[in-house]
């Protein structure tokens, strides 16, 4: 593996937040003198030689696309992608090679990526007689890349970068080493590999338990109960409050819940609703644009993530709640309503909100794993970026096409993700089926009820 700096890069970059950060440097054989650097009026642009017949995979979770080759594509938070945009969730600028190598982009930013455009002034492959084009389908199909081409990025607003190049006889080692760059995979309780039920969420407490005992009485191995935002007192934003109005005793109902086997997990995301006793804490320390009428803490700001994981320790927890779903730490949904944070959001430690976005879920699984203190967790988080590999979280989507969700599961792992197409919901009994053995062979088997 090596590391090599073009120009000044950025400081707010997802190693800066990574506690396990390992890099070890070793050489390499990659050509090097041939990668193109230069600074212009959008950021910075990098450039790398790409062999003929060379094929890309990764840019994280991908949905919509499994081979990048000859694609554009740009790493932007999102979390309803309709086409192969590079759209996601979950977008990780790191990408492997069926030539022997990948290489991993340190950067917060949306990164525009082109995997094989041909440099203008070499001889071109459509010299001498061709067809002139009469149909759409023969004009913008995509063609074999032929020639001496490119891979090329650009990095916005930054006017430098450090990439790192990374080799190894297949593209296995390859992201094995990626994952080693953050500290290794994840460990995980054997409890977090049982099945996963998540109840509806205005089930009252009699609804809830009567629900655990259904399950236990039929003997179905589930391990994982979960609850969904009427645990608390005010969701969309969150008060991060017990409902005891929903439920009349939920400390009780927990202990009860765990004497009958299950572990709890529960539902929230950050955006805090001026009802919840962190608010005043917050002052000063959040963004400067409100999500559902709560503020946005800034979790880069490790005394915020310190209130967050007090507050839930003190309030939440009960000393026994040991798994979170950590939603709507994407971004807005770009065909409908945009109900997030824009990106010219501004944040106190100094991150725009192009940056917040990309380093939100990482930093909201810091949070949480300091409010677990050691506990050991399967959790769910719906973004996650760079060097995730160490943290015990599955990632899941609103979305719900079969085939996006299987896609799902082979593109997560060329970025060290982990990805369940949870099951929701089947017009048919084996489409039922067919959506059990999916999540069955996905890293958690999560059905959402």
């Amino acid at each position: 593996m090596k590391k090599l700096t073009f120009g000044t890069p950025e400081t707010i970059v997802p190693s800066a937040f990574c506690d396990n950060f390992n890099y070890q440097e070793g050489s390499v054989i990659y050509p090097i003198d041939r990668i193109r650097f230069k600074t212009n009026a959008r950021g910075c642009r990098i450039e790398f030689p790409m062999q003929p017949g060379e094929q890309i995979f990764g840019l994280g979770l991908q949905l919509k696309i499994f081979n990048l080759t000859g694609r554009q594509m740009v790493t932007r938070v999102n979390s309803d992608p309709i086409a192969a945009t590079g759209d996601s969730h979950a977008p990780v600028p790191f990408f492997v090679s069926t030539a022997g190598y990948g290489i991993y982009f340190d950067t917060a930013r949306y990164v525009e990526f082109d995997f094989g455009r041909p440099r203008a002034g070499r001889p071109s492959e459509y010299e001498g007689e061709r067809e002139i084009a009469i149909s759409t389908e023969t004009l913008y199909a995509q063609r074999d890349l032929a020639g001496e081409v490119t891979i090329a990025a650009q990095i916005p607003a930054a006017q430098g970068i450090d990439i790192y190049i990374i080799e190894g006889k297949t593209i296995t080692d390859i992201v094995s080493q990626y994952n080693m760059l953050s500290g290794g995979g994840c460990e995980v309780p054997a409890w977090g590999l049982t099945p996963f039920y998540r109840c509806c969420s205005r089930y009252s407490q009699e609804q809830i338990l009567d629900t655990a005992k259904y399950l236990r009485e039929r003997d179905m191995p589930v391990g994982i109960l979960g609850l969904e935002p009427g645990w608390q007192t005010r969701a969309y934003s969150c008060s991060f409050m017990w409902n005891d109005k929903l439920y009349s005793d939920p400390k009780s109902m927990v202990k009860e819940l765990t004497d009958m086997g299950y572990h709890i997990s529960l539902w929230e995301h950050c955006f805090t609703h001026p009802t919840s006793p962190m608010y005043a804490c917050l002052e000063g320390k959040h963004g400067d644009f409100e999500v559902w009428g709560g503020v946005v803490p800034d979790l880069s700001l490790p005394e915020v993530r310190t209130t967050f994981a007090n507050h839930h320790k003190k309030h939440v927890m009960f000393d026994t709640i040991d798994g979170f779903k950590l939603d709507e730490c994407d971004s807005s949904d770009y065909i409908s309503s945009s109900w997030s944070f824009p990106l010219l959001s501004e944040f106190p430690g100094g991150m725009d909100g192009q940056q917040f976005h990309s380093m939100l879920g990482t930093l909201y699984m810091k949070t949480m794993l300091e409010a677990l203190d050691g506990k050991p967790t399967l959790s769910e988080v719906r973004s996650a970026g760079s060097l995730c590999a160490s943290y015990p979280f599955v990632l899941y989507s609103d979305l719900y096409d079969h085939k996006d969700f299987i896609r799902g599961l082979a593109t997560a792992g060329f970025s060290g993700l982990l990805w369940t197409p949870e099951l929701c919901d089947a017009k048919s009994r084996e489409e039922l089926i067919r959506r059990m053995q999916t999540i069955v062979f996905s890293p958690q088997c999560l059905i959402n009820g």
